[in-house]
């Protein structure tokens, strides 16, 4: 399933602390996080009004860069998460980002050891 097969998501910056939306969905990944990160979350804009997120994401920006801390998907839908790192990195390429690093899994604390990493240029 294509991104596009999602047309009523849409991914937003949320505050990135505690009871923000898709917080819940990041566990304890909010906790440790630094004052550069920023929390994004995708949420379908068909579903009821207090529906929480159905993905989440929380990025580190230093300069022109970013790393992908933690990312979630909530509801198990075929291409959520697919839709979740196009529209992440749409995002991220236009606040200024030009390259974004991040796990090949990306489920895990970005800080593990054992961790196979990806860079792209956006």
């Amino acid at each position: 399933m294509s991104p596009s097969e999602f047309p009523t998501m849409l991914l937003r910056e949320v505050p990135a602390r505690a009871g923000s939306p898709g917080a819940a969905l990041l566990a304890d990944a909010l906790a440790g996080s630094s004052a550069r990160c920023r929390l994004y979350v995708l949420s379908d804009l068909a579903a009821a009004p207090d529906a929480p997120p159905l993905a989440a994401a929380l990025v580190e920006i230093e300069g022109h860069g970013a790393i992908l801390v933690r990312a979630s998907v909530g509801t198990p839908r075929t291409g959520l998460r697919a839709r979740l790192f196009t529209d992440l990195r749409a995002e991220l390429r236009a606040c200024g980002v030009r390259t974004f690093k991040y796990e090949s899994d990306a489920e895990l604390e970005y800080d593990a050891p054992d961790v196979q990493w990806c860079e792209q240029e956006l």
